[in-house]
Parts: structure tokens; sequence; C-alpha cells
């Protein structure tokens, strides 16, 4: 039995069948007992945070108690225990792997530009700004999103939008002049890493797919982090 247990533990975490506070052993324990989610304790699990995401780390197999979170959070020296620290260190690896995608999807469009051969430098210059405010677009589309600010969305959607049938356009001319397949190039153009959570993003995404990026687990989940990693 307790290796069945243990099995649904890895599987699913410990807090797989609701509430522990419900029970009455959890007044028996401290938050710095082993076996406690730290994390959960300063506010913010970060396998739950990214649970069903691409960079899913599996469930939590420590214990999620509320109970245990009041008390760590009113505890008067609870600066003497390392639980913000660890957190912090553990948010900066995930934020450094994240920005690594970032520069790498960057390295990825910049290489479809370079093997664009001699294209007119006019051409060149404008697919640079069209990425450039579909990019401002995009974010201020997330920040509205994130901030739950409808006022104007629907107007950065179509403004996103007109943006990249014109870098569409654009990319297609620019096919004309490539040394390297035409379509590869042409798809690698019309991508933009997120700056928030590294995801590509192509140029034809419709608003409906952009809003559900920008709502999804995993950019919700790096925003926040960002966010946490100024605070803590």
């Amino acid at each position: 039995m307790q290796a069945f247990r243990a099995q649904l533990d890895a599987l699913f975490g410990v807090n797989r069948d609701g509430d522990f506070d419900a029970y009455p052993a959890i007044s028996r324990r401290h938050f710095s007992d082993p076996g406690i989610c730290k994390q959960y304790l300063t506010g913010y699990c970060l396998r739950d945070l990214f649970r069903n995401t691409h960079v899913d780390m599996g469930a939590c197999n420590r214990l999620h108690s509320d109970a245990l979170r009041v008390a760590y959070q009113q505890d008067p020296d609870r600066d003497r225990y390392p639980y913000r620290h660890d957190l912090l260190a553990e948010i900066n690896r995930l934020i450094r792997e994240c920005d690594s995608r970032i520069e790498a999807g960057k390295r990825r469009v910049d290489s479809a530009l370079r093997a664009v051969s001699d294209p007119p430098p006019e051409m060149s210059a404008k697919i640079a700004a069209l990425q450039t405010s579909i990019a401002e677009a995009e974010a201020q589309v997330a920040a509205k999103t994130a901030a739950g600010d409808i006022e104007d969305l629907d107007e950065l959607l179509i403004a996103a939008s007109t943006l990249k049938q014109e870098l569409d356009t654009v990319v297609t001319e620019a096919q004309a002049f490539a040394s390297a397949p035409a379509l590869d190039i042409a798809v690698d153009l019309r991508l933009q890493a997120c700056d928030v959570c590294s995801a590509m993003l192509s140029a034809t995404d419709n608003d409906r797919r952009l809003t559900d990026h920008f709502g999804g687990k995993q950019h919700q989940g790096y925003q926040t982090i960002r966010q946490l990693q100024k605070t803590l």
C-alpha cells in the first residue's frame, strides 16, 4: 500500500485528494518540516505554475497547505529561512533558460534575413521595422490581457494583424532574392520570439490565436515569475 501511495504521489502530487488543511494532523506540523512545499509557502509553487505546459516539471510531491503558508507568512522570523532565496534561485534559472530560447529564436530570424542575398536595403529595413512594430503591438496586447484591461484591445489586435499582413507581403517579395530554399526562409521571416515566454509567434497567427497565447498558462507563468524576480 505504501509503495502504491508513493507512486500516486510521484504522478499526481500529494495534494491529489483535495485540501489537506481539512485533516487534523496539519495542526501538529510546522512549515519547516520535511515534505512541506517551501515554494508554496512563499506564494507560488513553480511546478504548479507550469503544469501541463511545454516546461512542465511534473507534479509537486510535497504538501501544499494554506494553513502552514499563513503560519510561515505571519512568522516574524520567517526571513531566517532560505525559502524566498531558494525560490528566487529557481526563478533565475528558469528565466535564464527562457531568455536563451528567446535569443535562439531571434538568431533564427536573423539567419533567415542573412540568407536573403542582396535584397534592396529598404526591403530588409522594412522587414526589421515591421517585426519591431509587431513585437511592440503584441507586448501591449499581452500587458492589457494580463491586467484584464479590454479597452482598446480590439484596436490593438487589428493593428497587429494589419502589420502582420504587411510583413507577409514584404516577405513574399523578399523570396525572389533568396539564396536558400524560399519556403524555409519565408517561414522563419514570419516568426517572432515572444519576449516573455520564448514561444515562436507567427505573422499568420489570427487574433484568437494571439489572445490564447497571451492568456495561456505558459505565458502567464513566465510573466508571473518575471514579476516575482523583481520583488523577491
